[in-house]
This record gives structure tokens, sequence and C-alpha cells, in this order.
């Protein structure tokens, strides 16, 4: 997690275990991770194609697939968690589960060509 890191030490232990948290269920899916900061906040890339970044935010953690139609597209498990056009935040104590984290992922990469 050493691309990472730099990001990870400027939070605490909450908010760093709940970007691990989205990025170890993320990248099970991902069939050529590439780990990197994207736009200041950690992300993942499947090859050059940019997947999911997440942020640690005051109150929140945003998850972030690059596509709008990624949220669109998996409403119905987004129902607890607010969302806009490209981004879902999730509560701290409400973190997304590996249902929603592979469904965005799997979006993501059958629209990654």
């Amino acid at each position: 997690m050493t691309e990472w890191q730099p990001y990870l030490d400027t939070l605490d232990k909450t908010k760093q275990e709940a970007i691990i948290h989205v990025m170890d269920i993320a990248i099970k899916y991902i069939p050529n991770p590439r780990r990197m900061i994207s736009y200041g906040v950690p992300a993942i890339k499947n090859g050059n194609f940019p997947i999911i970044a997440v942020a640690a935010n005051k109150n929140h953690l945003s998850v972030y697939p690059f596509s709008g139609a990624a949220v669109e597209a998996n409403k119905a498990l987004l129902l607890e968690a607010e969302h806009s056009k490209g981004m879902i935040r999730f509560d701290y104590d409400k973190l997304p589960s590996d249902e929603i984290i592979k469904a965005l992922v799997q979006f993501k990469l059958g629209h990654s060509k």
C-alpha cells in the first residue's frame, strides 16, 4: 500500500480502516490492479483504466467509481447511501458492503473497453 501511505498517514485510524476496507474488497475483483493516487486520493486502475477511488471526509467516506453510469446502474443497492452522479457517500459506521463494491467494480470492468 505504499502508493496510498502518505494519504493514509494523514488520517485517524477509523478513516484509514474505512479506506482499506473498501480497497481490499475492490482489489479482489480487479484482474490487473494498479494502486495509485488520483485527484489526491487512493485509487485503483485496471491496467490504465480507472476503476474506483475513495476519499476520507470529516463525517463520511466518499466512493468514486469514475462513472455516473456505475452509480445509476446500482441505485437499488445504494438505498441507504447518499449519492450523486459520480459519488457515493457512506457514514463511517455504515461502510459499503462487499456486494456494493463488487457491483461497482464489475460494472466498470464491463465498460472498460
